[in-house]
């Protein structure tokens, strides 16, 4: 029982804590930030720019090696195909934590310029680095980081320059999706990682609540966003429940409805209703997700088969 518990635990706990603390404490120097000459606010890792380009992947491997009890390169080689997950995650971060000490540039084009950088980089190594069983071809590979690198982009509008809890709030539920259907496709070791990242999303939410006004920034939206990707494309390849392609993608469509909200007439309105509508909006993907799958498993047959003896909480070897 100790054993399960930690197992489950340490994935989503220890990462929201953690994350909890390091943006609250952070939030609380930033607090004296005051607007660009554009009316922006600064992004809530303004100052310390590192916090979740850091976090998400530390989060993430720590709820991996909680898994399998060791991180691809850093202690062995990875043994099976799913590994490369960390590593592709890792590899994102890179550009995601330059991007997140970078000024926001000034002008449109310029802003247009370094998001199209942004998110190619970030979603190269979803592309290059993930070794998945089914999505192996280059033209697999060329899909899965098409698909992030449109997420990424079209999410970085609303992480740049909108304030409030929207975006956290759809990103959590929408990794809380990718984990609820990789436990329905029997990969549990998928749906704990997701787990993390989640935990981190909920973080921000309440590392916002001390300051009144706050956004994501493109660094950490970039990471988060190409972390949903790739942690789908792996939901995807292991899908022993056969859930189908469209379901993940549903799963991670909330952040890229968001855009919507930065179009008139929304984009300049503001208030109680408005947040609610951008919360409601963001969260019908994921939650539409989670109840396909589970109707799709329940009106099915057991899918514990495809993988094996492994098990709620066994591995999958690719």
């Amino acid at each position: 029982m100790l054993q399960m518990l930690h197992e489950i635990l340490l994935p989503a706990l220890v990462p929201g804590l953690a994350s909890t603390l390091v943006l609250v404490l952070a939030a609380r120097a930033w607090r004296r930030d005051r607007p660009a000459e554009d009316g922006t606010l600064p992004p809530l890792h303004s100052r310390g720019a590192w916090t979740l380009p850091l976090l998400v992947p530390g989060a993430l491997a720590l709820a991996f090696w909680s898994q399998e009890r060791m991180l691809p390169f850093a202690t062995e080689a990875p043994r099976h195909r799913w590994h490369w997950v960390p590593v592709a995650i890792a590899a994102a971060a890179a550009p995601a934590l330059v991007a997140a000490f970078t000024p926001r540039p000034q002008t449109l084009v310029r802003r247009l310029v370094a998001s199209i950088v942004l998110a190619l980089l970030v979603a190269l190594p979803a592309g290059l680095l993930l070794e998945l069983p089914g999505l192996d071809a280059p033209t697999s590979r060329a899909l899965v980081a098409a698909v992030a690198f449109a997420l990424v982009l079209l999410t970085l509008p609303p992480a740049a320059v909108r304030p409030g809890p929207a975006l956290p709030w759809t990103l959590m539920l929408a990794f809380t999706a990718l984990s609820v259907m990789a436990l329905q496709a029997n990969f549990a070791k998928l749906s704990l990682v997701c787990a993390a990242p989640s935990a981190v999303a909920g973080a921000m939410l309440l590392a916002g609540i001390p300051m009144r006004r706050w956004t994501v920034g493109p660094g950490g939206q970039a990471i988060l966003a190409a972390t949903l990707v790739i942690l789908a494309a792996a939901g995807h390849a292991y899908d022993y429940a056969e859930l189908g392609a469209g379901l993940w993608l549903l799963a991670i469509a909330g952040p890229a409805a968001l855009w919507l909200f930065e179009v008139p007439p929304f984009r300049s309105r503001d208030g109680l209703a408005v947040t609610l509508l951008r919360c409601s909006v963001g969260a019908a993907p994921a939650l539409a997700a989670i109840g396909l799958a589970l109707l799709r498993t329940m009106a099915g047959d057991d899918p514990s088969g495809g993988g094996g003896d492994d098990g709620i909480y066994g591995g999958l070897g690719g």
